[in-house]
């Protein structure tokens, strides 16, 4: 670079990404630009290059995706790569980390000392030059939060960065924020965490592309894998010799012999629609040091293949597979229901998406054990309209609905139905749920932990507490749907930044649609609300750090009338017939129900006697008994 003078510096700076970097970034820590043993980073850089795209824009992708271990330079790269942008065009660029931790960190210790520690770049630093917005040049780039719902603003290149650790839904949404844009230009980088799922599963519709070494005895080409090119010599513990072995001839393949590699795409056919890098540890560290780590009792197995090798990893137990539920949950045959059976309680969840997805569950008098006995996916021209007809059909006891992204309807049918109805929100608690009552008297409200509730029920379906309808030889296709739902969210552990360092939390993620999973998990919690299950009660608008507010207690019991008047309850209801009692409770929201004597008798003369609550509880017990 110190041969071309300053024009020609910056129209080579201005063509190359990686040129850019070399020429006006700083790596910080002393670190310095090399490339002759990293060769494989030349030709990531200049994938969707903006320069190239701007002159050939239909012969270069405009999409790429990086599945990477840690300490690899992806995301230098990426960051070098938003300056390269944002220095020579106009433009906007996203940049999302996971949370507001990972972005106070990135940006702070990060881009600003680059940032400041380049001439250039910091002539061209403009106003606002904050944590979360900075103008650069003419442009600007704003960081989003991956576990929040992003800002609402155009952009013309987005980075997502740890894509695994962002909320799957906002980073869709990040992602329509580049519809307006000529440019388009999308970069996803992520240590991976499960197969199919976040980074892996784009890397998987991307071109797939993998540095492949040459063995220098045989010429096989290969690319390198942990299980397949380590060779160990001696006692596994403690081996005389650790090296990366041809998968052909067993000669040893040295890191210099991978500088000579090149990347080949796996998937050809794909290369105009997204580029994909697999990048590892084996490209850079000897295989002595790698196995060291790997068998570190401090490094778990998962860790080492995703942040040493960069290639997802499933943890063994916590999450549900089709079998699971095929032993646990078919006790004895039962049909899917269209009416209720006139004697059990039936409770309903229902989840929001692009259509409602609503589960129906019931629990039978004198059992605990709940069965599913309706599956649906509404419509959403239907949408609540339907829900309100689950109510009435199903003589709904408790349902929970999720509050997002239609909270009006979801207050609506809380008018329709007082007291009957829960808007649920999933926070970051201590409790698995937390019931709120509006103005300490209607249950209005309940926050779940996602987390603790999606180990709660699958800790209750594999002790056999869960029931599903069917056959498992011929299950109908609305059971088929539930189980492949419920069974494609995977329980997993990540680490989290925090003031005091890292801490590991347990995750739920989902590689498929599991709408009806969170359906299924809003049901089982209108069953606990309306058991009683202990949980905190707090009121809409009073401080959460009231004492009152911070004492664990349970749902309020069933209404009990004052022991003096129970005998005069009884005694007035109990001419009626039981069919006319058991039909009131079941059909008396229909519009088209008609009361018959003497059951319209006493209730016109008991209103002047009793409440009407007292009423219910007659009527209920004398139903029942």
């Amino acid at each position: 670079m110190s041969k071309l003078n300053p024009i020609e510096l910056a129209a080579a700076a201005l063509r190359d990404p990686l040129v850019f970097g070399i020429s006006y970034v700083d790596l910080l820590d002393g670190k310095q630009w090399s490339i002759h043993d990293r060769r494989w980073m030349i030709e990531p850089y200049q994938a969707v290059n903006p320069y190239a795209i701007g002159n050939f824009p239909l012969e270069h992708p405009r999409k790429v995706v990086f599945t990477k271990s840690t300490q690899a330079g992806i995301s230098t790269l990426s960051i070098t790569k938003a300056l390269h942008f944002l220095c020579n065009w106009e433009v906007r660029v996203g940049y999302m980390l996971p949370r507001q931790r990972d972005i106070l960190d990135f940006s702070s210790t990060r881009l600003t000392p680059i940032l400041s520690g380049s001439e250039y770049l910091r002539s061209r630093r403009g106003d606002p030059d904050s944590v979360y917005t900075k103008k650069i040049g003419s442009s600007y780039i704003f960081f989003l939060e991956g576990s929040v719902e992003p800002r609402s603003m155009p952009m013309d290149a987005l980075y997502l960065d740890e894509l695994d650790l962002c909320d799957p839904d906002h980073v869709g949404t990040a992602i329509n924020r580049l519809d307006a844009s000529p440019w388009q230009l999308l970069t996803y980088l992520s240590t991976p965490t499960l197969p199919n799922y976040g980074i892996d599963a784009q890397y998987q519709t991307s071109d797939m592309r993998e540095w492949l070494v040459r063995c220098p005895k045989c010429e096989e080409k290969q690319p390198l894998d942990w299980e397949k090119n380590v060779r160990i010599l001696g006692p596994q513990a403690n081996p005389t010799r650790v090296y990366f072995g041809c998968i052909r001839c067993d000669q040893e393949i040295t890191l210099p012999d991978i500088q000579k590699g090149e990347w080949v795409p796996q998937q050809p056919s794909l290369s105009m629609e997204m580029r994909g890098y697999h990048i590892s540890q084996m490209m850079t560290t000897p295989a002595p040091k790698l196995y060291s780590l790997f068998r570190d009792p401090a490094t778990s197995t998962s860790e080492f293949y995703r942040k040493r090798l960069g290639r997802p990893y499933t943890m063994a137990g916590g999450s549900l597979e089709r079998e699971d539920l095929l032993v646990h949950c078919f006790h004895e045959p039962y049909g899917l229901e269209l009416i209720p059976d006139g004697r059990s309680a039936y409770f309903l969840g229902v989840d929001q998406g692009n259509q409602l997805q609503a589960v129906v569950a019931k629990v039978e008098p004198g059992k605990r054990t709940p069965r599913i006995v309706h599956v649906e996916l509404i419509p959403f021209e239907e949408g609540f309209e339907r829900v309100a007809q689950l109510m009435v059909q199903f003589k709904i006891r408790k349902a929970v609905i999720d509050g997002d992204p239609n909270r009006h309807p979801v207050k609506d049918l809380q008018k329709q139905f007082p007291g009957r109805i829960l808007m649920a929100d999933y926070v970051e608690q201590r409790e698995r749920f937390l019931v709120k009552k509006h103005d300490q008297k209607v249950a209005t409200h309940v926050t779940i932990n996602r987390t603790e509730a999606f180990d709660d029920l699958v800790a209750s379906i594999r002790k056999d507490v869960w029931g599903l309808p069917g056959d498992p030889s011929n299950l109908s296709p609305q059971v088929e749907t539930l189980i492949e739902q419920v069974t494609s969210i995977k329980r997993d552990i990540e680490k989290r930044k925090t003031l005091s360092g890292e801490e590991e939390v347990a995750v739920w993620r989902k590689l498929r649609a599991d709408h009806l999973a969170h359906a299924w998990l809003y049901a089982k919690t209108a069953i606990d609300v309306d058991r009683g299950r202990a949980f905190r009660a707090a009121v809409i608008g009073e401080s959460r750090s009231s004492e009152a507010n911070q004492e664990k207690t349970p749902v309020e019991p069933p209404y009990q009338p004052a022991p003096e008047i129970i005998p005069a309850l009884i005694a007035h209801f109990a001419e009626v017939p039981k069919d006319q009692l058991r039909a009131f409770l079941s059909h008396s929201s229909h519009p088209d129900y008609q009361l018959g004597f003497p059951l319209d008798f006493k209730l016109a003369t008991g209103k002047d006697r009793f409440g009407p609550q007292d009423i219910l509880w007659a009527v209920e017990s004398l139903a029942k008994a």
